[in-house]
């Protein structure tokens, strides 16, 4: 690996990171294109590409929702029953779809990106013309769980598994239509439930034997030279996304997760129609 990776990785992990913390969402976004490109320059077939691509970028989205929720856990602004409901029920499918594709090759991910782009749109129309907070600034009193909550919950598992993107890119909107979060609360909320939905995939990809990278020190498929630059860069800047988020209006949080969605739309006609 060129030198020049170890001064890019670490500034790839502080935005993604950043993006985490502010928006409740694992920076998969960020991560994904740069991991595609570093393991494309290895000889590897179209199936292990997308498994190193997955396994190391679901490892990233983990460390940073654990960094946010940190944050989150020490300015009070935590709500553990409203993560687990909805945490435990991603565990779930998020374990079944990831053993699934370590060990068949029914996954076509062309069919999964068309729905994963409806639910894109949909989720950009809510923050720019959903109804607006009008909680903001007081404090909320802990969301209760229940059935939507774990339907919220086994969604973003599947998403985790099938992108490697955190989930919260489906989280947030749907806590906000179905469950009527105001978008702070959601955003902590999803923040907290990331790092659960992530461990079933992460577990598997780090037991599952995985081909040989020369002279990159590799957890199967884990390959650390490229996984710790990045998230050193998301340790330290989730907390500050974190922080941001209290500091800038709901307004402007809306529109940045709309234009978030809309990277996401365009990266994913891009992978549908390349």
């Amino acid at each position: 690996m060129s030198w020049i990776w170890w001064l890019i990785l670490p500034l790839i992990g502080a935005l993604g990171g950043f993006l985490a913390g502010m928006l409740g969402v694992g920076g998969g976004v960020i991560f994904i294109p740069i991991l595609n490109h570093l393991f494309s320059e290895w000889n590897l077939t179209s199936a292990e590409l997308v498994r190193f691509t997955l396994a190391n970028s679901i490892f990233l989205v983990a460390m940073s929702g654990l960094a946010g929720s940190y944050r989150q856990i020490r300015i009070g602004n935590f709500y553990p029953g409203a993560v687990l409901a909805t945490g435990l029920a991603g565990m779930v499918s998020s374990w079944g779809l990831s053993y699934l594709i370590n060990h068949s090759s029914w996954y076509h991910r062309e069919e999964f990106l068309l729905v994963f782009l409806g639910f894109m749109l949909l989720s950009i129309l809510n923050m720019l013309f959903g109804k607006k907070e009008e909680s903001e600034g007081r404090i909320l009193e802990e969301p209760k769980a229940g059935w939507k909550s774990a339907g919220v919950g086994l969604l973003a598992g599947c998403v985790v598994a099938l992108s490697g993107l955190g989930g919260g890119v489906v989280m947030v909107p749907l806590f906000r239509m179905l469950l009527r979060y105001d978008l702070k609360k959601a955003t902590s909320v999803s923040l907290g439930c990331i790092p659960l939905l992530a461990l079933p995939a992460l577990v598997q990809y780090m037991a599952t034997e995985a081909p040989c990278l020369k002279d990159l020190p590799q957890f199967n498929y884990i390959v650390w030279p490229y996984a710790l630059p990045m998230t050193a860069g998301v340790l330290v800047f989730s907390s500050v996304g974190v922080k941001a988020a209290r500091k800038l209006p709901t307004a402007t949080l809306r529109s940045i997760f709309a234009v978030l969605n809309s990277l996401i739309i365009i990266k994913t006609l891009w992978e549908i129609f390349s």
